[in-house]
């Protein structure tokens, strides 16, 4: 996977993050005033945003520590996954959250290929690489041991119900959780932009989907 997919992923989750703080305040029915401060700040935000210096990771097997309690307590339901999520990473410092994000983004870059994107497009009805992430999320939440098994093999996935999707990502929690802490955007991560979006494996056209992934798509189509 090559590190444009990567810079792709990280944008994803600054535009997430910054849906957000355009929303968080559409309840409060600000006077135009208000809202023109807002977008000032929001601009503010994104133009003094840093370039991420540290790419140091967290000990993989903290993280599915993690990953192993949060399956304890929240089982299918992914949008209770990204809560207590949430409430465990509270407590990191942001520099262990970036280091956080820089292991989730390795992960993502080793274990992303065709085979799981075409188990996504069929489980999520889209192409959208967005997806696949979203379900490399959702294995995640199922431990180490199946959510690199299932990666290679997404017949692995036949059977699994994922309930309560949440529209946020991990990333996009460490993100909120970043800026929450430091009043910033998360360092970004800044790769060559001339290169190209490799993904690793056989490439498949949506012709070939229903043939190629039959027992996939006649469990989930």
């Amino acid at each position: 996977m090559s590190w444009f997919t990567v810079l792709v992923l990280s944008s994803m989750v600054i535009v997430r993050l910054i849906q957000y703080l355009l929303t968080r305040s559409e309840n409060k029915k600000s006077d135009d005033k208000m809202d023109l401060i807002r977008k000032h700040e929001i601009k503010t935000l994104i133009e003094e945003r840093e370039e991420r210096l540290d790419r140091s990771e967290m000990d993989e097997a903290q993280f599915w520590d993690i990953m192993d309690k949060i399956h304890n307590r929240s089982k299918t339901s992914f949008k209770k996954s990204t809560g207590v999520f949430k409430d465990i990473i509270y407590k990191f410092s942001p520099e262990e959250l970036i280091q956080m994000d820089n292991l989730l983004l390795r992960l993502f870059r080793e274990y992303i290929n065709y085979d799981i994107y075409a188990a996504s497009t069929i489980i999520f009805k889209t192409a959208d690489l967005g997806a696949t992430i979203r379900l490399m999320n959702l294995l995640m939440t199922r431990g180490e041991v199946f959510f690199k098994n299932a990666c290679l093999n997404p017949n692995l996935i036949i059977g699994k119900e994922f309930k309560d999707i949440d529209s946020r990502d991990f990333n996009d929690v460490i993100a909120n959780v970043y800026f929450l802490k430091t009043s910033k955007l998360i360092p970004e991560v800044i790769y060559l932009e001339d290169e190209e979006l490799i993904i690793p494996g056989e490439a498949w056209t949506e012709k070939s989907l229903p043939s190629r992934y039959e027992e996939l798509w006649f469990a989930y189509y």
